[in-house]
C-alpha cells in the first residue's frame, strides 16, 4: 500500500472539499436580490397667492353683467343708475328690507331722479299703509320718527336731484300689541308722496308693515344720499 504523506493528504482533501462545496463560493440556491427602494419626497405645495384687486382699477360705478351671482349686492349707485338706463324717465321710489330688532321695524326708503330735468324734495314724505287689496289702514302717519324711536333727522331741508341721483328717508314703527281687544294691524304695501301733492308710489314691503296695536308709522325728512365711491379707501 502506497502511503501518501501527510501534506500531500491535506492538498488532496482541500481540492475535494472545493469540488463539493465550492470552498465558501456562491451556493447554487439563486438568493433573492434585495432591492432598496427609495420614496421619492413629495414636493410641498407652494399656496397659490390670493388675487388682489386695487380699487383705483375698479370701475365702481359700472352695473353688474348678466352673470352676476345671485345673492350679489352691487354698489347702490350702479342699482339706481342701472334702473334709469332700463326706461325709468320720471323718479323712481324702491323700498329697501326691513331691519327687525327688539320689536323696532326700520326700512329705507330710496327715490332716484331718472328724468332730464332736476327734481327737487323738500322735507318729510307723505305715508299711508294699505292692505293687501290696497286698501287704507286708518294708522297716525309722523313727520319724523318721535316717539317711535330717536334717530338722526336732518330735518326739512332743499334737496336736488340729477339724473341718476338719488335721496333717501328712514321709515320706522314698531308691532307692539298690547291691546287685545282689537287683532294686531298688518299692512301689506306702503304709499309713499315724496313731495306735496306728488305722483304717489305703492311699495311692497318685505314681511309687510306688522304695526301691533301702535297704529303709527314715522319717517326722516329726505337727504341726499352720499356717493359711496368718493369714500377714501386710502386710509387706515
Amino acid at each position: 500500500m502506497t502511503v501518501i504523506p501527510l501534506k500531500h493528504a491535506a492538498v488532496v482533501c482541500g481540492a475535494v472539499i472545493l469540488l463539493l462545496t465550492g470552498c465558501g463560493g456562491p451556493s447554487s440556491t439563486p438568493v433573492a436580490e434585495k432591492r432598496e427602494t427609495r420614496e421619492t419626497p413629495e414636493t410641498p405645495e407652494t399656496p397659490a397667492s390670493p388675487r388682489t384687486f386695487d380699487l383705483d382699477d375698479m370701475d365702481l360705478s359700472a352695473s353688474p353683467g348678466p352673470d352676476a351671482r345671485p345673492g350679489t349686492t352691487p354698489s347702490p349707485q350702479s342699482v339706481h343708475e342701472r334702473a334709469c338706463a332700463n326706461g325709468q324717465s320720471a323718479v323712481l321710489v324702491e323700498p329697501g328690507p326691513v331691519d327687525a330688532a327688539m320689536g323696532l321695524r326700520a326700512m329705507t326708503v330710496t327715490l332716484t331722479n331718472c328724468a332730464t330735468e332736476p327734481y327737487r324734495l323738500n322735507g318729510y314724505p307723505t305715508l299711508k299703509v294699505l292692505g293687501d287689496k290696497r286698501e287704507p289702514f286708518h294708522v297716525q302717519a309722523l313727520q319724523g320718527t318721535d316717539p317711535i324711536t330717536q334717530l338722526d333727522d336732518p330735518g326739512p331741508h332743499p334737496v336736488t336731484l340729477k339724473r341718476g341721483e338719488t335721496a333717501t328717508t328712514a321709515v320706522v314703527w314698531r308691532n307692539t300689541y298690547d291691546n287685545t281687544a282689537q287683532p294686531p294691524l298688518k299692512g301689506t304695501y306702503l304709499k309713499v308722496v315724496p313731495t306735496p301733492g306728488g305722483v304717489a308710489r305703492i311699495l311692497a314691503v318685505d314681511g309687510g308693515i306688522d304695526l301691533g296695536s301702535t297704529g303709527r308709522i314715522g319717517a326722516t325728512a329726505w337727504k341726499k344720499a352720499a356717493d359711496d365711491r368718493r369714500v377714501d379707501h386710502r386710509k387706515g
